[in-house]
């Protein structure tokens, strides 16, 4: 609800949320994060990364991906690289393409030195007659 209100007095709060041990709880402050565009985690979701399950990795990139300030493209390839879950890959895809110029220079990097499996992934991804990715 915050995020749909852009209620940005609540991010302390959210941050808070990242320590629960509930994971679906700790995804959706991470997505609240990311759409309140709140920056000042970016580092924090950058460290509690690689220690969280599915759900939450791909809460993390999404909100990574929101923030899109420049400093998080090696993350996102290195995300990409690194996911074992086909979804997560995607999303990774997904925030890449979309992360700006830059993103869109390291997606075409990253197509061009792929395997088959995550070039059929990017291609999925820079399709743009797919609406729903």
């Amino acid at each position: 609800m915050c995020s749909y209100f852009k209620q940005h007095e609540s991010i302390p709060a959210l941050t808070k949320f990242l320590a629960t041990s509930k994971h679906v709880l700790r995804a959706d402050a991470i997505k609240a994060l990311g759409e309140l565009k709140a920056i000042e985690t970016e580092g924090l979701l950058k460290d509690m990364y690689i220690n969280q399950p599915d759900i939450c990795q791909s809460a993390i990139v999404v909100a990574i991906g929101e923030f899109r300030t420049g400093k998080s493209l090696q993350f996102l390839k290195d995300a990409f690289d690194s996911a074992i879950n086909s979804e997560v890959k995607k999303i990774a895809a997904t925030a890449l393409y979309n992360y700006g110029m830059d993103g869109k220079l390291a997606f075409q990097e990253i197509m061009i030195n792929s395997d088959i499996f995550s070039a059929l992934i990017l291609q999925h991804i820079a399709n743009p007659l797919i609406k729903f990715k």
